[in-house]
């Protein structure tokens, strides 16, 4: 390992260090909305998976839409029976 790659790893780390909490601060406010008195049932993974779609999935509900009919097999495999493949 040379100097230069350590000193590059110095600075990567450095730089790699948030300016604010603002992004954590907005997950836990999607997750209040998420894990709501009402919706106290929800399991970990689902909360994780919403608060993935909310984060991360930039399209709006027109455009959502057209994209979603055209995945076929995405399609097909949520009509299918192998769904819940773990519940035998």
């Amino acid at each position: 390992v040379t100097e230069s790659t350590e000193l590059l790893e110095v600075v990567a780390f450095v730089f790699s260090i948030p300016i604010s909490n603002a992004y954590a601060e907005k997950v836990f406010s999607h997750m209040e909305d998420v894990w709501s008195d009402k919706r106290n049932r929800l399991s970990v993974a689902m909360v994780k998976s919403e608060l993935q779609v909310r984060l991360n999935f930039k399209l709006s509900c027109t455009e959502f839409k057209t994209f979603i009919e055209e995945q076929k097999p995405l399609i097909a495999a949520a009509k299918g029976n192998t769904k819940y493949s773990w519940k035998t």
